[in-house]
Order: C-alpha cells, then structure tokens, then sequence
C-alpha cells in the first residue's frame, strides 16, 4: 500500500535525522571537553580530511570501517 510505503520513507528520515543530530550534540560536547578529533575508540587523531568531510564523527576511519564490519 502506498500509505504504508510512505509512511515507512518519513520514519527512516526522521530516524535518520534524529541520529545525526545526536552525534552533532556529542560533538559538541567532545569540543566542550577538549576531545574533539580524537577517535572515541582508539584514541587517534582523526584525519582533517574525515573531519572536513563528516565533522560530527567519533571515529578514525580506521575505527569506522572495523564497526561497520562487526
């Protein structure tokens, strides 16, 4: 049903959005403490570049790919 259809595309992009927003709002609260660009997993620097490309991220890329693999 078209309805359903429809309905299942809104809930996906607000879940999506809801989750973006979440790591915005960590994101700034790792700039509050001075953590900010380093990975919450390893500890490393996260790249410029990865940062420039999606500010809001809490892991090296490294970190990143091992989490989607898991």
């Amino acid at each position: 049903d078209r309805d359903t259809e429809g309905l299942g595309k809104h809930l996906t992009v607000e879940e999506t959005l809801r989750d973006e927003l979440l790591a915005v709002n960590e994101s700034l609260e790792r700039t509050r403490t001075g953590t900010y660009g380093t990975c919450q997993r390893c500890g490393k620097e996260i790249t410029p570049e990865r940062l420039d490309a999606i500010p809001f991220t809490p892991h090296c890329i490294q970190c990143e790919r091992e989490e989607e693999t898991a």
